[in-house]
């Protein structure tokens, strides 16, 4: 593995296509000469989840959604908004 403690920012690119491409964590670490737990922290500290809801739907991440019985008011569980 490499000397060097830090992703530079051409690594951070090649971790980006990489996962695009559908590589395994452990098949890009291989690449950039980096341990597979790097490229996962690395992954997990700048993953960014894009909220989508269905078409005059709100997004809703509660993980009681599909049996929760509290249609268009505050859920008492989760305290979200439905």
């Amino acid at each position: 593995m490499s000397d060097n403690k830090h992703l530079t920012l051409d690594n951070r690119y090649d971790i980006q296509h990489s996962l695009d491409d559908g590589l395994s964590f452990k098949a890009i670490a291989l690449n950039l000469g980096k341990d597979c737990s790097t490229i996962s922290k690395e992954v997990k500290r700048h993953i960014i989840f894009e909220k989508k809801g269905a078409p005059y739907r709100p997004f809703n991440d509660c993980i009681h959604r599909f049996h929760c019985k509290h249609n268009a008011s505050a859920c008492q569980v989760c305290g979200s908004q439905h």
